[in-house]
């Protein structure tokens, strides 16, 4: 074999690879990119595979836990206000009302992931 040969092989060699990949990505589930809060509903409407729904699933389970920590840092700010004079029982009351509704919010999204993940078992 030539020089000029292996170059010509090498070429068809990375040609055909690059053909290839670029198949393999064309028909690639449009939702494996990371869901994340700005494309969210875009995923949604695209979803139509299994990996589509896990992919979904993880970022309303990834928001689930934020939540969670958002009501432990507000379990322990309101503790804080309480002891905190006059004007900390009024902030105290104010850390509640957002341990409610981060507590709700997290309830919520491990449903949505709970659904998608469903989804994804049932092949969807």
């Amino acid at each position: 074999m030539t020089l000029s040969n292996s170059k010509s092989t090498a070429r068809r060699l990375v040609a055909a690879a690059t053909l290839a990949i670029a198949i393999t990505t064309a028909f690639a589930s449009p939702v494996l990119a990371q869901v994340t809060e700005q494309n969210v509903a875009a995923k949604i409407a695209a979803a139509t595979t299994p990996a589509d729904h896990e992919a979904i699933a993880a970022f309303y389970r990834s928001e689930a836990a934020a939540a969670a920590a958002k009501v432990k840092t507000h379990e322990a700010m309101a503790a804080s206000y309480k002891t905190a004079g006059k004007f900390g029982p009024g902030l105290a009351d104010h850390c509640q009302t957002l341990i409610r509704e981060y507590t709700a919010a997290e309830k919520d999204y491990t449903k949505l992931a709970e659904q998608h993940e469903a989804l994804a078992k049932a092949g969807k």
